[in-house]
């Protein structure tokens, strides 16, 4: 596990915000054993609804976003 604070475009974009810190999970280290239909995912650079890294990770039921995921690691929100 990494600690990071990032102020690139994406991730301004992608957390509404100056900057964002994280604790950040290689994915080799992360698994989802169920319930990947109830995620949505959202790509802000292309403004588009698909598992398009980076992208934002939120409940299919309620909404709330609860990771970022990137090209090498899982961020939780």
């Amino acid at each position: 596990m990494d600690v990071k604070i990032c102020h690139c475009p994406a991730c301004q974009k992608l957390h509404g915000a100056p900057m964002q810190r994280a604790a950040i999970f290689h994915k080799h280290d992360v698994r989802t054993i169920a319930g990947i239909e109830h995620m949505w995912f959202f790509n802000s650079e292309r403004q588009n609804y698909e598992q398009t890294l980076p992208c934002e990770v939120s409940c299919g039921h309620c909404s709330m976003g609860y990771k970022a995921a990137g090209t090498k690691t899982s961020v939780p929100a």
